[in-house]
């Protein structure tokens, strides 16, 4: 059961780090229908990161050998 535990866990939590959002909230995912409304808000809201990563301006593209 922990070795389940584990794996259900563990890929929740870098989802969830990676997304901007605390990782402690794959913990949610061990409860029943809590875990249903985190994975449909978690879908729909919009993530700090790609918030963050549209706030900073865009490299340029490098422009050697013509392309």
């Amino acid at each position: 059961m922990i070795v389940a535990a584990v794996i259900v866990a563990v890929p929740h939590w870098k989802l969830f780090e990676r997304a901007g959002y605390s990782g402690a909230l794959s913990l949610l995912m061990f409860i029943p229908l809590v875990n249903l409304i985190v994975l449909v808000w978690f879908a729909f809201s919009e993530w700090p990161a790609l918030r963050a990563a549209s706030a900073t301006p865009a490299a340029e593209p490098d422009r050697r050998f013509g392309r």
